[in-house]
């Protein structure tokens, strides 16, 4: 079922997208933007470091053959994601937020190398059998967990990086970035 886009309430990935210079956000999300911005005004810097190590992490991937990634609370597959460097690679994005997820299906409803899921990390086997439908039985996978560790409790992060752990086959590889104030 197609949900509405309410743009007069801000979205954290929209908001995200903002900070990153993007364009799929709202004049609400520029809003708050601006005022988190004089809040905590090393956001911004924050934000694109850890774009840029999703870059660095999607060249990686890509110099050593790594085609296939399972990216966790990917927000919205803008500019500098997953899917620029990995164009031809299979993606599976997923996220918890609704209306990310809608607006992120359709960005890349084209591509039919990559799929956008909406689901919790913090209940992994739902994933994980979308995971093994998409790759099937190849499980050699990068696995993206940039920005998601801080909204997840540590309890939370083991049984996720465990099943995690259970589903990959070896050569598989992890990427975590944690903010840590």
């Amino acid at each position: 079922m197609k949900r509405e886009v309410c743009p007069s309430k801000p979205n954290i990935g929209r908001i995200y997208d903002y900070m990153l210079g993007g364009t799929q956000n709202y004049e609400s999300d520029r809003l708050v933007t601006e005022r988190l911005l004089e809040l905590f005004p090393h956001i911004r810097i924050w934000t694109n470091l850890n774009r840029c190590f999703l870059k660095f992490i999607a060249n990686k991937w890509a110099d050593e053959g790594i085609t296939q990634v399972l990216d966790l609370g990917s927000g919205l597959p803008t500019q500098g994601h997953f899917n620029e460097r990995l164009a031809h690679g299979r993606i599976l994005f997923s996220d918890f937020d609704p209306s990310v997820v809608e607006l992120a299906q359709e960005l890349i409803k084209d591509q039919p190398n990559m799929r956008f899921l909406q689901a919790d990390a913090r209940a992994p086997e739902p994933i994980l059998g979308e995971a093994g439908r998409f790759f099937g039985d190849d499980h050699r996978v990068g696995i993206g967990c940039i920005g998601l560790c801080y909204f997840l409790r540590d309890e939370e992060l083991r049984e996720l990086f465990a099943a995690l752990h259970a589903f990959s086959a070896p050569g598989s590889q992890l990427a975590i970035s944690n903010f840590i104030p």
